[in-house]
């Protein structure tokens, strides 16, 4: 299994964009990509639209070309049909950033999702990702901010703040490193 596509992609579907809530996690995540990274971005909600100028498909399969990483931001109960989606349209991996699995005693739920992408060798991380940030390809971590001030945050929120600190320094580390 390559998740290569997942860490590098050069096309990336939203999936669960609202088209009236900008704070959505799939719009900040979509807003991120789109603002910043050198790929290329499709909002997809089931009633189609346009957002910020951009069309929204109503499903993975009506993008045309090929899409490398699907990010899922919808209800738990829509993921194992969205991942469905995703393998029939060939697309090359996804996360899954929703919530509502296991951790809240939807364990068949969380299962059955695992289940469709194991039988089709389907990269698939999730549920309850806190996102992948692969420093010039692809950013969305959600909600963390890397670039706050890392002590309150911590103090709010453990895994997310943790991670967001990580990250601060890890890219303080590095231009300090490439600094001489």
């Amino acid at each position: 299994m390559n998740f290569r596509k997942l860490f590098e992609p050069k096309t990336m579907a939203i999936i669960g964009v609202s088209l009236n809530n900008d704070r959505h996690p799939a719009n900040v995540v979509f807003n991120k990509n789109q603002l910043r990274y050198p790929v290329k971005v499709f909002a997809v909600n089931p009633h189609g639209g346009v957002l910020q100028g951009e069309k929204v498909f109503p499903h993975v399969s009506d993008i045309p070309g090929k899409v490398d990483l699907a990010v899922i931001a919808v209800r738990a109960e829509h993921v194992p049909d969205i991942v469905t989606d995703c393998i029939q349209a060939q697309v090359g991996g996804a996360a899954v950033i929703s919530g509502g699995f296991a951790e809240v005693g939807q364990k068949d739920l969380q299962d059955r999702m695992a289940s469709i992408a194991r039988e089709a060798k389907f990269p698939l991380i999730g549920p309850n990702c806190l996102g992948i940030y692969s420093p010039s390809n692809v950013d969305f971590l959600y909600p963390a901010n890397v670039w706050s001030n890392p002590i309150p945050e911590m103090l709010r929120s453990s895994a997310r703040a943790e991670v967001s600190w990580l990250i601060r320094w890890s890219n303080l580390r590095m231009k300090a490193l490439a600094c001489p």
